[in-house]
């Protein structure tokens, strides 16, 4: 959605999301994957001289194999948000900007990984983050970014069979707001906020006891940017989800145990919602 001379005030929101679920009966497999992906883009002022950018995105994958009893786990998330108030745009790093500009930028991104393969069990995580800020020279008002991930995973083997996990959150902001008393209905300032998680589970049982796999992913951007006489707001939120169940292994004559038939379920969801908004006082 764009207004004004030449596209100046503009506010763009996208988002994304898939999911797949896959049962095996005769070997006992089951998969579930999901992802998600959300931004969000507004910009405010000739020469994009206002403007904020967020974006997030997720996935998650569990996998189960009733063959061998293996189970792996993996959830990845990023997230990344901008604003920029002068003569250059949020898609800009803060170094790149030019002096008296002001400007923020967050990024941040996670990952977990878990599996378990014969008689071994391996979990591990990592999460990186930056952030920075400034204020040009001769100006006053306020420059602020944030960013936060982290990762988690567990494997283990048990008697009863195998099990693993993983999880993976992240998360950016920034914004830029002009000193109290310089405040007017028109003075230049940006938000933007990025959130993304996925989480990734499985189970394998020994004997009688079937798989189970499931994975999530939720991404959600927001930016908004104002001066000049305008307002432009952009957001944008997916969600996935996958399950997968497999019942008891069949025995020689096709069915599972005490006479039962094996029936695999599996479920999968996909949503993604996005609004724009433009506004002119």
């Amino acid at each position: 959605m764009a207004v004004g001379d030449d596209d100046s005030t503009s506010a763009v929101a996208k988002s994304s999301s898939s999911a797949k679920a896959y049962a095996g009966g005769d070997d006992g497999s089951a998969k579930a994957k999901a992802s998600s992906s959300s931004e969000a883009n507004v910009v405010v002022g000739d020469d994009d001289s206002t403007s904020a950018v967020a974006k997030s995105s997720s996935s998650a994958k569990a996998y189960a194999s009733g063959d061998d009893g293996s189970a792996k786990a993996k959830a990845n998330s990023s997230a990344e948000a901008n604003v920029a108030v002068g003569e250059e745009n949020a898609s800009q790093q803060p170094s790149q900007q030019p002096a008296s500009g002001t400007s923020a930028s967050a990024q941040t991104a996670s990952a977990a990984e878990a599996k378990v393969t014969g008689d071994q069990a391996m979990a591990s995580g990592s999460s990186s983050s930056s952030a920075s800020a400034q204020v040009g020279s001769g100006e006053e008002g306020t420059a602020q970014a944030n960013a936060q991930s982290q990762s988690e995973a567990s494997a283990a083997i048990g008697e009863g069979g195998a099990s693993a996990s993983a999880a993976s959150n992240s998360s950016a902001t920034a914004g830029s707001a002009p000193a109290d008393d310089a405040r007017t209905p028109t003075t230049p300032s940006a938000t933007a906020n990025a959130n993304a998680d996925a989480n990734a589970t499985v189970n394998v049982a020994v004997g009688d006891g079937g798989s189970a796999a499931t994975a999530n992913a939720n991404a959600g951007s927001t930016a908004t940017a104002t001066g000049n006489g305008a307002t432009a707001i952009a957001d944008a939120e997916s969600a996935a989800s996958a399950s997968v169940h497999v019942g008891a292994p069949a025995d020689e004559e096709g069915d599972g145990v005490n006479g039962a038939a094996v029936v695999p379920t599996a479920s999968a969801q996909a949503q993604s919602n996005s609004d724009a908004s433009v506004s002119l006082w």
